[in-house]
């Protein structure tokens, strides 16, 4: 939230200095300046040499995922890559080929392919409903793991003709991933291995001071979002993108702030460089519903990885009982390497050490070696190939 408000205030001084009706003026400016802030993932592979494809993959409950491809030698096992809450496909492959570790696989064979959760900006259809349908976002993680997870997975094996997958899952990713096999177990079956990016499961250690800020004031926070009322949270946008553009272009005052925002929610980093600000923050703003956050919250709030709380009434109704289940992560017996880092203030890496004792089958549990790594780091790391991709690229050969 705190990042919502500081985004928030720097669309007003945008629209300070170029006027509302000045917007469309100034993204046209802004796409002819840096046009690679509004690339969609295919325009972003293509510019980088790769070809990539767009399928379309049907849920049991409707929705409409847009799943991206970069094929790689027909024999080589696939791989799907799942991003992290309030990103898309474009997370894995917008700091370019020296730090993407999908198109380093690629590279080397692998059949790459990029998972988009529901309700980012790839995946806003379904068969019956629309975005504009409040009913479309009332969806968590929780849905995304139980149906989401597995329509990806089992198009892919049924479109390659593999029987099992690698999966890359980061932040939220792992979240998704951890609820589909601990749910529906026989999908651990269809792992070759887990890499587990900050796995977004326990937050007992959470140090993030605008996460801890979020949930302690959460419920006047509700009842504001309530009143609008609010189902989507920050979408993918153009005004957004060329507000990115025009307030981080050369204003050192509002980089530091942009910065400090970054910091303050995800950890302290070396590695950021603060001419790529705008592309961080167009690569943040892919779009996600308000229950996604709600039931992050609750995590946090109650020290359980469980199902969403609807309030004691309907808890008894749903699960008969009047606090939602834990999930059984004693359920997820595929292959788990786990990667973590030092600085990482929103995953720390003592709820990481904890984790990786209650999993039966961890294979890994490795801090990435150097001092300042935090959450977002995963993605953008300057120096993220030799620091953790070259590791992953050895550790999937064993598999």
């Amino acid at each position: 939230m705190i990042q919502g408000a500081a985004l928030y205030i720097l669309m007003r001084m945008m629209m300070g200095v170029y006027g509302y009706t000045g917007i469309e003026k100034a993204i046209l400016k802004a796409r002819k300046l840096a046009p690679e802030l509004f690339m969609k993932a295919p325009e972003r592979a293509t510019k980088d040499g790769y070809k990539m494809e767009t399928h379309s993959v049907q849920t049991d409950d409707g929705y409409i995922l847009g799943v991206h491809r970069i094929p790689g030698i027909k024999t080589s096992p696939p791989i799907l890559f799942q991003h992290g809450l309030g990103t898309a496909s474009d997370s894995w492959i917008v700091f370019g080929r020296e730090r993407s570790l999908a198109y380093q696989l690629a590279d080397n064979g692998y059949d790459v392919w990029m998972g988009n959760a529901r309700g980012n900006l790839y995946s806003k259809n379904h068969t019956t409903m629309k975005p504009t349908d409040p009913q479309f976002w009332k969806f968590s993680w929780h849905e995304m793991g139980i149906y989401d997870m597995p329509a990806t997975i089992d198009y892919i094996l049924t479109t390659t003709g593999h029987t099992k997958l690698f999966c890359v899952v980061y932040s939220m990713g792992n979240t998704m991933t951890y609820v589909l096999l601990s749910m529906r177990p026989e999908y651990n079956s269809k792992m070759r291995l887990v890499i587990s990016l900050s796995p977004a499961i326990f937050f007992k250690h959470t140090t993030s001071p605008s996460t801890l800020a979020v949930v302690k004031n959460w419920n006047l926070i509700k009842r504001y979002l309530d009143s609008r009322p609010t189902y989507e949270m920050f979408p993918y946008s153009d005004e957004m993108n060329a507000m990115y553009f025009y307030l981080c272009q050369n204003r050192k005052n509002v980089q530091k702030m942009f910065e400090n925002v970054l910091f303050d929610s995800f950890g302290e980093s070396r590695g950021l460089n603060r001419s790529e600000l705008p592309l961080i923050g167009a690569t943040l703003s892919g779009g996600h519903s308000l229950y996604t956050v709600w039931h992050f919250i609750q995590l946090i709030q109650s020290g359980r990885f469980q199902q969403f709380d609807y309030g004691e009434k309907l808890n008894e109704q749903i699960y008969g009982s009047s606090k939602p289940p834990e999930y059984n992560l004693k359920m997820l017996t595929a292959p788990v390497a786990m990667h973590y880092g030092a600085s990482d203030s929103l995953i720390s890496s003592k709820d990481i050490q904890n984790l990786s004792t209650i999993l039966p089958n961890v294979v890994e549990a490795r801090q990435v070696p150097t001092e300042y790594f935090n959450h977002l780091d995963f993605i953008m790391h300057p120096r993220i190939k030799e620091l953790l991709n070259d590791h992953i690229m050895k550790a999937l050969e064993k598999y």
